[in-house]
């Protein structure tokens, strides 16, 4: 077989490759992680893996999109509204007052997350419950 064959060969596969991917809905995102997020993804995987088998970078980043998504129902509810223009959030003015310090954008969304130290808090300050009320 030549370099010319064996190029075109393996130029088909990865077609057909991007295909199938393709077919199934898949979507490659590619993201540049520094050493420290690197360590923390290698956590993740290690942590949240069954016994015995390996979590992989792609299945952890699926697991944590998935439960960051199901919160968002619940912060929706919870969100109200900004104090500077009265809109639900977390849309609000959509930065139009962002720098006033009543503006929920100014406070860069923190209303949502409180971020802490965990060696500085207990651990009930980082479990956050949510009330679904039914319409």
């Amino acid at each position: 077989m030549t370099t010319d064959e064996k190029k075109e060969k393996s130029r088909k596969r990865q077609q057909a490759f991007r295909n199938r991917r393709l077919a199934l809905g898949l979507k490659k995102v590619t993201s540049v992680l520094s050493n420290k997020e690197a360590g923390k993804l290698k956590e993740i995987c290690d942590f949240f893996a069954p016994p015995g088998k390996p979590l992989s970078e792609d299945e952890a980043i699926s697991l944590m999109i998935n439960r960051f998504h199901s919160l968002i129902p619940a912060l929706r509810v919870t969100a109200g509204s900004c104090q500077k223009c009265k809109s639900d959030l977390p849309a609000g003015c959509d930065g139009l007052f962002k720098g006033d310090l009543d503006c929920w954008h100014t406070l860069n969304r923190v209303q949502l997350y409180q971020i802490a130290e965990p060696n500085t808090t207990k651990l009930s300050d980082f479990i956050r419950t949510f009330e679904i009320k039914d319409q």
